[in-house]
């Protein structure tokens, strides 16, 4: 493996075991509309994915008869009502420390909104691992590349010598648009089965990511 100097972080999923408060929160939604409700961590894993709204499509709901913008507000409020039940990997703060002692820059580049994000960052403590928490304009959980793409430009950073970590097919899209190389830890929001068809590497914890990273 050859040596990083960056390391761009996918938040949920990734640093933020969001899985099963994610799933409460859409057969929720689903619930409220007498649609089918995943029943199944699987049924999620295989679903899920970039751009949000298709995502939502493919669970039956119908934007004729409703705005995305007004499901994008819903899932954000049931969210926060129950975002205490979302914590950090046992492994995430270990794996910051370990990185930035080694001397990596640390970027969070996430869809999220960028308020919230940085609450939530800051909630957990670990701020202060990063160079830089960057997330969306808004709760419909668009595409993070042109944000990730002009943080790298303007700070000078050759995406060569970037890691992007991160748990969906969209961090692999994302990565490939920078031109990173991406690496994926399996317990996040789609399938190993999923990520394994990207080509990239996948990983079961963030420390045996890690120990790859520093010893490169």
């Amino acid at each position: 493996m050859k040596r990083y100097d960056t390391i761009l972080w996918d938040w949920n999923g990734t640093l933020l075991d969001d899985l099963a408060l994610n799933l409460k929160v859409e057969n929720r939604l689903l619930a409220r509309r007498g649609l089918q409700q995943m029943g199944s961590r699987e049924i999620y894993l295989e679903h899920f994915g970039f751009p949000i709204i298709h995502f939502y499509e493919r669970l039956g709901f119908d934007f004729t008869k409703e705005s995305y913008s007004d499901v994008a507000d819903e899932y954000i409020e049931v969210l926060r009502s129950l975002s205490h039940e979302a914590g950090l990997f046992a492994d995430a703060k270990p794996v910051l420390e370990t990185l930035r002692h080694s001397g990596f820059r640390q970027i969070i580049i996430s869809a999220a909104e960028q308020t919230m994000l940085r609450q939530q960052v800051a909630e957990f403590g670990i701020d202060g691992y990063f160079d830089a928490v960057l997330g969306s304009s808004d709760y419909l959980g668009q595409s993070k590349v042109e944000n990730a793409r002009a943080f790298l430009r303007s700070h000078g950073l050759d995406p060569a010598y970037a890691a992007f970590i991160g748990d969906t097919t969209h961090d692999f899209e994302t990565a490939e648009a920078l031109g990173c190389d991406c690496f994926f830890v399996a317990r996040g929001h789609n399938s190993r089965a999923r990520l394994l068809s990207t080509g990239c590497p996948v990983y079961d914890s963030l420390g045996e990511l890690c120990e790859r990273l520093v010893t490169a």
